[in-house]
């Protein structure tokens, strides 16, 4: 699996540099109960959740899948709105805090998934994994339910308040 190269940390999401994604913006939500950072363009957002009360929200870790890339290695639940076409998918990690990726289109997601990934600021030594590579779907039954809240989605223009 190959590595990204950041050219932008925002909390632990990594972003590559690529024509396909040159503008993009970062957003940071904090409302009460609920806090987040996000990656996003016109066509996609990469959020992850700073904290949440929603604890009993993570799938059974017995279900988690490895990846490894190099000798690092993570583990990982993948659950999408479509196994095999996504646009929306939510990803439970061991070590790190839930990611959801939402996008227009499935090309969108397929751009969204290529370009941005998982950093390890705390080690330099560590590889970072770009969420393409995490495609394995965790087994069911779990219901697709993403944390991104549809108010505050920024796909849905005009629909916010």
């Amino acid at each position: 699996m190959a590595s990204l190269v950041c050219i932008a940390v925002v909390g632990i999401l990594c972003v590559s540099r690529a024509a396909d994604i040159e503008n993009f913006t970062v957003d940071h939500y904090e409302g009460g109960l609920y806090g987040s950072v996000s990656v996003k363009t016109d066509d996609w957002v990469v959020d992850q959740s700073l904290y949440s009360d929603c604890s009993g929200c993570v799938p059974d870790r017995k279900l988690y899948v490895k990846a490894c890339s190099g000798t690092d290695c993570l583990l990982y639940y993948r659950h999408c709105d479509d196994a095999d076409r996504p646009t929306a998918c939510s990803y439970f990690f061991d070590d790190y805090p839930p990611i959801d990726v939402l996008a227009k289109t499935e090309a969108d997601f397929q751009v969204a998934v290529s370009h941005v990934g998982l950093s390890s600021p705390a080690d330099a030594h560590k590889s970072n994994f770009p969420l393409a590579a995490l495609s394995t779907e965790g087994p069911g039954p779990y219901r697709f339910a993403p944390m991104l809240n549809y108010l505050r989605n920024p796909l849905n223009k005009g629909d916010s308040k």
